[in-house]
């Protein structure tokens, strides 16, 4: 079972938003803001994803643990590509007889595999902040590269939570 509810604001943005419950969780895990590092194993294609996503994920969203997860979803993004490629050559389904005669159609495991990945995908976005929807929950400062330390990252206006 799934857990319940939406998933809890973190204490960093409440904090931003001068919130009483930034210090509801003391040992919240803060990891360091940053670029994470590319794994060494990822093909050249989830390479060149990976370098147009960190452009549209906001300043402040990324921490240096976030590779793993930023190139899982490269990768998926790459797989997803190659199957939308197969889709718009191929049929969606394919007819299999069985020993009494009978014809079913049955859906290939390419499309199932695609759906599955456009959901995945589409969650993992959310998450970053790259879907226009979840876009508009992110308070980011426009920077001109000038700032240092957390205000790089923090020095946006104060968000209001609801």
């Amino acid at each position: 079972m799934g857990l319940r509810g939406p998933a809890p604001t973190p204490s960093a943005v409440l904090k931003l938003a001068g919130s009483w419950r930034a210090k509801a969780n003391p040992a919240e895990p803060t990891p360091a803001n940053g670029e994470p590092f590319i794994p060494p194993k990822l093909s050249a294609a989830a390479r060149e994803v990976w370098a147009r996503t960190i452009d549209t994920i906001a300043p402040g969203v990324l921490t240096v643990d976030n590779g793993p997860t930023l190139a899982r979803y490269c990768h998926n993004t790459v797989r997803w590509w190659k199957l939308a490629e197969w889709l718009d050559q191929n049929e969606d389904t394919y007819t299999v007889t069985d020993q009494l005669g009978n014809t079913r159609h049955v859906r290939h495991p390419n499309v199932i595999t695609y759906e599955k990945l456009t959901h995945d995908l589409l969650r993992c976005e959310q998450e970053f902040g790259i879907t226009p929807a979840s876009r508009t929950r992110i308070v980011a400062k426009k920077t001109d590269g000038k700032e240092k330390g957390k205000e790089r990252f923090f020095g946006g206006p104060r968000l209001a939570t609801g």
